[in-house]
């Protein structure tokens, strides 16, 4: 994606951001990349609301798409292992939900 060098400036400012969030955790290792995943998406979901607070799936669409990213990833790890009919339900089980996401994503305007 191409940014303004504006916008690859203020890029920088908010991983510098992110990096700060983390640093002042009062956890560790995962747990505080979860509560800084956590901040940012409340974030994300307050500026993705019109003005009676409802969300609006139109600019949480990048949201879906990363679902997806991370569904499919899943499939390719599970797909590593022995073939048997609990990792097959699995497997059918996501990508399910992958189809019903990208459905979604089409008919979101």
């Amino acid at each position: 994606m191409a940014y303004s060098n504006d916008q690859t400036q203020i890029r920088a400012g908010f991983v510098n951001y992110i990096g700060s969030l983390l640093k002042s955790s009062h956890y560790e290792g995962a747990a505080a990349q979860q509560e800084v995943i956590s901040i940012l998406i409340e974030e994300a979901l307050k500026l993705s609301q019109d003005k009676d607070k409802v969300v609006q799936l139109y600019q949480i669409k990048p949201m879906f798409r990363g679902m997806i990213f991370i569904l499919r990833q899943r499939c390719v790890e599970l797909e590593k292992l022995p073939k048997n009919k609990l990792v097959d339900e699995q497997i059918s089980k996501y990508k399910n939900i992958i189809q019903v996401f990208e459905d979604m994503i089409k008919n979101i305007n």
